[in-house]
């Protein structure tokens, strides 16, 4: 994940989420782009497909979290 998205998603508008697996499904089913925290876990998300997961794996997010939306319509994961 490049370091400049990265640093930008405090920025982003956030939620919290608190079904696990099932948040992230209806995540993925909204096409949503943006990143997901669980605790020190990150999972990053483009169009609702996964392209990447750092300090973790995908079990951390089992649980509940934060999701931040990316703010840019044209490509959802930058500024």
């Amino acid at each position: 994940m490049s370091t400049r998205v990265v640093d930008r998603v405090d920025e982003w508008r956030e939620r919290p989420f608190s079904d696990g697996y099932r948040s992230l499904h209806e995540l993925a089913e909204d096409g949503f782009s943006g990143a997901v925290r669980a605790g020190g876990a990150e999972l990053y998300i483009t169009k609702g497909a996964v392209v990447g997961i750092r300090h973790g794996d995908i079990d951390d997010f089992d649980g509940s979290g934060t999701a931040y939306e990316s703010p840019s319509p044209r490509c959802r994961y930058s500024r």
